[in-house]
């Protein structure tokens, strides 16, 4: 009777209006089923951070820079020898200029004889921010702002670059369904920070560390939580780390050459296909059609399968396409797919940071239908979407290139009048920029792989560098994109231009009037401005003699080496670093590596810090202890490690790390006007880390180089294979890359030996 009873209230109560709001639902989504949400296992990432990689641009200003995003641009600018060239790629309605087109307009900037520039305006995107963003200044003043809207708002930048160094479907995106980026709970945070200095301090110092952590939680640290979680509130829109995340970026005075990431690309497997002006035309034809595809929303989103061998693809693209966008992150489950937030995509092409005083400025010009071509530190112009968006053809874009790399026009040597804001205004808008080189540096360990500094505009979001014999390299400003928008957009374009090339060895440029379609970009340039040029070339090769690159492959084991014994590959890498850094220099340092929260709506990276007691106590027991051990010990030591490892990234992955809530926080009390807390001031967080490592699986990239984040640290980027780990390690002198090479070689040997 209690049964009948409560089943008969239901019926005539709050089940009735539950059932009614069910059909009313139902009714509402008649293309697919009420229960289809809650059975697809599947999580789609936000990808809202795909459209900061075309058109977007870092400019310079005075404390923060601004990252701005010109969606309207459709053009890319190429750099040839220091010049910039300039074409639409795009056409008014949206199609992509042909790749014979693209390929004309690529042979028109690669045949041009146009002479280096005495004072070429893309070394002034090495310097300073603050000194960037005055000289940017005195550039709009001088008449410029049209020429640094042009570059500002390409959508990429295309570099063609002579330098070779011999040691060298659719899918909708769905970020608006994803998750939101929870904040974690303070007292969660500061366990997780303290547990993180343990390995760092000493027992004086840790105790002093659970002090200070103890009354930042009680205090302060409280009250400033409480705001963060109301603003997190009042922004749902986004994730409460994207606007601090952003600032940080913007607000770093660095030269861009210490912060950009450079990323070497595979050469094209048909050797034939290496001709500096076919890879530049097809590369560029690929990053066009990519563009085009994302701003038609019909990119496929980047997906992380979290069990790959039990995941259903073709389930889940069955499934997903009936389910509502803002329920399709939920619809995802079904397979056990998670598809990343793509909104940092569109800053990715017509983008630029513009360099102001106090903060940089990133815009986004999304008119822009042209790129800029870099030639001898010369900048060169040409559309390559025509005003109906439609692209420049292949033979067309490949003649326009052909025309800059071989046919030079004579720039004037002196100007008399200043106007370069037209030229600012077209840098800044281009779609991208090209940059055509063939300096060989001397130093063949230089950082910057990708050949002559002064043939770059490196607030471009975007830059594609191009050396004689079709090395590739792409120049990448992070402040709009992360890597796993960034990886994604260069796997596809070289994986595009290599398998569906648009022009080939016996294709003929098109017959197009290149000397009409192609601009060479002229500043008027004052006194002051020639000395900041000077100036900058002065520091570039500065920082050349002292920042270098070494490259090493192990070859004893890899992934799937490492996979077999049961064992996270990340954490055996990273364990190897600390044992190489601790066997040179006997220390344990504050260590970084990046943990996407892609998962999550406008998630950015959050910085694990890998170093734990139990990493500490297994390389002190490699290197210091090592007769003390059994091997058997060794082995449980390691999957310590693992395991630790693996808890770490769950925690980041998830939203639960601490250094992005415990950084919102900083960025929260600076703004406030009042002093900092000694957890702040004292603790070292905001310090730098002496090893900054970095790894992006992505197959078609070589690898990808980085500067070290303070002077006396390393900057160590790893990649895997199925049987070898590649690295890169970047240092200033006089630390030693090769000593620290050769070392994490030697523990990964005992790593392996152990494992055996």
């Amino acid at each position: 009777r209690t049964t009948e009873k409560i089943t008969q209230d239901f019926l005539n109560g709050v089940g009735r209006e539950l059932h009614k709001e069910l059909v009313t639902r139902d009714k509402l989504n008649n293309h697919t089923s009420y229960i289809s949400a809650h059975m697809v296992n599947a999580y789609p990432l936000d990808m809202s951070q795909y459209y900061r990689i075309f058109n977007s641009t870092r400019i310079p200003r005075r404390g923060r820079d601004e990252l701005v995003t010109h969606e309207e641009g459709r053009h890319i600018v190429v750099m040839r020898k220091g010049n910039m060239y300039v074409f639409d790629v795009v056409d008014r309605d949206g199609n992509l200029l042909k790749p014979a087109e693209i390929q004309a307009h690529l042979k028109y900037i690669l045949d041009d004889l146009t002479p280096a520039p005495a004072f070429p305006i893309g070394v002034l995107s090495t310097e300073n921010r603050d000194v960037w963003a005055h000289l940017r200044d005195k550039l709009v003043h001088c008449g410029n702002a049209d020429n640094l809207r042009t570059i500002e708002s390409p959508i990429f930048c295309l570099c063609l670059d002579d330098a070779v160094p011999e040691n060298q479907k659719n899918l909708w995106l769905m970020s608006d369904s994803c998750n939101r980026l929870p904040i974690p709970k303070l007292e969660d945070t500061m366990k997780r920070f303290l547990a993180a200095q343990r390995p760092l301090l000493s027992d004086v110092q840790f105790r002093r560390a659970e002090e200070i952590a103890q009354d930042f939680q009680n205090g302060v640290g409280r009250e400033l939580h409480k705001e963060l979680v109301t603003r997190d509130k009042l922004n749902n829109h986004t994730s409460y780390t994207s606007g601090p995340w952003l600032d940080m970026y913007l607000k770093n005075c660095k030269s861009l050459l210490d912060v950009n990431v450079f990323v070497p690309l595979h050469q094209d497997p048909k050797t034939e296909y290496n001709q500096q002006l076919l890879r530049a035309t097809n590369l560029t034809c690929s990053a066009l059609r990519f563009m085009k595809t994302l701003r038609a929303g019909l990119l496929e989103p980047t997906v992380f399968y979290s069990e790959p061998s039990k995941s259903n693809r073709h389930l889940f693209e069955r499934v997903i396409r009936w389910v509502p966008p803002s329920l399709s992150w939920y619809g995802a489950h079904m397979v056990n797919a998670y598809p990343l937030d793509m909104s940092q995509y569109h800053r990715i092409s017509n983008s630029t940071r513009i360099p102001r005083r106090g903060r940089d400025e990133l815009v986004t010009h999304e008119e822009g239908r042209h790129i800029v071509v870099m030639r001898k530190g010369n900048m060169y112009v040409f559309d390559v979407v025509d005003r109906d968006g439609n692209l420049l053809k292949p033979a067309e874009i490949q003649a326009h290139l052909k025309y800059i790399l071989d046919v030079w026009a004579h720039l004037r040597d002196k100007l008399v009048h200043c106007g370069n804001a037209d030229n600012l205004r077209t840098m800044e808008s281009a779609i991208f920029c090209l940059c055509l080189d063939d300096a060989v540096p001397e130093n063949q360990e230089n950082l910057w792989l990708m050949g002559d500094s002064c043939n770059k505009w490196l607030d471009k979001s975007f830059s594609l560098c191009i050396s004689t014999s079709g090395e590739a390299c792409s120049i990448i400003e992070h402040s709009g994109g992360d890597g796993v928008s960034v990886s994604h957009f260069l796997d596809v374009i070289l994986k595009d231009s290599t398998e569906r090339p648009q022009v080939h060895p016996a294709s003929a440029a098109a017959a197009v009037d290149s000397a009409a379609a192609v601009r060479l970009l002229k500043f008027n340039l004052d006194s002051e401005l020639k000395e900041g040029i000077k100036k900058a070339k002065d520091n570039i090769s500065l920082a050349e003699s002292q920042l270098g690159v070494e490259f090493m492959e192990f070859r004893k084991g890899g992934k799937e080496t490492l996979k077999k014994y049961k064992i996270s590959p990340v954490s055996m890498v990273q364990l190897a670093i600390q044992m190489g850094f601790l066997r040179l220099y006997g220390q344990t340092v504050p260590t970084s590596v990046y943990c996407s929260m892609a998962g999550f709506k406008h998630g950015r990276v959050e910085i694990i810090m890998p170093v734990s007691m139990y990493t500490k106590e297994c390389a002190h027991a490699f290197v210091c202890q090592r007769d003390q051990h059994i091997t058997q010990q060794l082995k449980a030591m390691l999957y310590q490690c693992s395991d630790h490892h693996r808890q770490l990234i769950r925690e980041a992955s998830s939203g639960q790390g601490f250094f992005c809530h415990l950084y919102c926080l900083y960025d929260l009390s600076t703004s406030k006007d009042q002093e900092l807390h000694s957890l702040f001031a004292d603790c070292g967080i905001l310090n730098g880390f002496t090893l900054s490592t970095s790894t992006v699986p992505a197959p078609s990239l070589k690898i990808s180089v980085f500067a070290p984040d303070v002077p006396e640290g390393f900057g160590v980027f790893y990649t895997f294979h199925d049987n070898t780990i590649f690295f890169s390690l970047s240092s200033f002198l006089p630390r030693s890359r090769q000593e620290l090479s050769q070392s994490i070689f030697k523990s990964l040997e005992d790593i392996f030996t152990v494992l055996e």
